[in-house]
């Protein structure tokens, strides 16, 4: 065997491990990215959850829930501050969230049930528009014109149910 022949033999071994490097590094993109969409979903629910232990677990933010205030002015203060709170984290909860539906990250059905969520929230706790009014300036426009967009929808859907 020649050298030229080595060296064809060297470059057609060195072809094949390219190819097969390639299609490992294939392989476990497409595991990393199903890793991270488990992770998201994963962190989605967590999201939802910690939403729904702070209602559960605070009676303040509870109570103000149960008396279903339609002005600030029905609130107590501790209640006020507390549903404010309350309401700023769930605000940059629906931001995250956002971002990762928009990234690709969040698969449709889950921010439809996110949306679905916000729109019912703005539908049934009147005293958020209040509060929203009062604080769209602390976050982000894209953010701005989504809740914008659930607020329009909550308006229809209770004109929907109030009509039907």
């Amino acid at each position: 065997m020649s050298i030229a022949d080595l060296g064809s033999l060297g470059e057609l071994v060195g072809s094949i491990a390219v190819v097969l490097t390639l299609i490992f590094l294939t392989m476990q993109l497409r595991q990393n990215t199903s890793a991270l969409q488990t992770n998201i979903s994963q962190s989605y629910l967590d999201r939802w959850m910690a939403t729904y232990d702070h209602v559960i677990n605070n009676d303040a933010i509870a109570s103000a829930f149960a008396k279903n205030p339609q002005t600030v002015d029905d609130l107590s203060e501790i209640e006020l501050i507390k549903l404010n709170a309350f309401f700023q984290m769930a605000m940059r909860q629906t931001e995250f969230m956002y971002y990762q539906y928009r990234n690709g990250k969040l698969d449709q059905e889950l921010w439809d049930q996110w949306y679905a969520g916000g729109v019912a929230t703005f539908r049934d706790v009147a005293v958020l528009h209040e509060i929203w009014r009062s604080s769209p300036h602390s976050y982000s426009s894209e953010l701005n014109e989504l809740v914008d967009r659930f607020i329009a929808d909550a308006a229809n859907q209770r004109s929907e149910f109030a009509s039907g």
